[in-house]
């Protein structure tokens, strides 16, 4: 089900500005102050702590916790876990001006899993396919002109 996609996209822009902002920190943070592993690990935390409340709350629609609930949403965070660690680990090790861009590559994933999973639920069509691709060449020309 789609809602209002002007308020998609407004939140989807507010995810981008956190999220740029969250990596300058964590840059900040792996390289002087904690590990990876410890760094996602707090980061985590904190989200849920913040979070659970709100969503168990604030929630418009009520569901039921059933099995199939926990083991989409339980997937779901432990690839979130593991991402958060994998990106914290990549901030450690390079640039977070390169680094950063390398993680816009996500839409090509999306694409390919949405086309594959969600057919019933949305079309990936030419003009998106061709908006990740572009993506992803400006990817490619950041970090090959970074490493020359």
């Amino acid at each position: 089900m789609i809602g209002n996609p002007l308020v998609g996209y407004s939140l989807s822009f507010s995810a981008a500005l956190l999220w740029g902002g969250a990596m300058v920190l964590v840059k900040e943070g792996v390289t002087d102050l904690a590990p990876p592993l410890v760094g996602s690990a707090i980061a985590i935390f904190a989200g849920t702590f913040i979070l659970l409340p709100l969503g168990l709350t604030n929630t418009r629609a009520k569901f039921h916790l059933s099995r199939k609930v926990l083991v989409f949403f339980g997937i779901a965070g432990l690839m979130s876990a593991v991402g958060t660690f994998a990106s914290f680990s990549a901030l450690k090790e390079a640039p977070v001006a390169v680094v950063t861009p390398i993680f816009s590559i996500t839409p090509l994933f999306v694409l390919i899993l949405t086309h594959l999973f969600l057919q019933h639920l949305e079309r990936v069509t030419f003009r998106i396919v061709l908006g990740a691709l572009l993506m992803v060449a400006g990817v490619v020309i950041i970090t090959v002109f970074e490493a020359l």
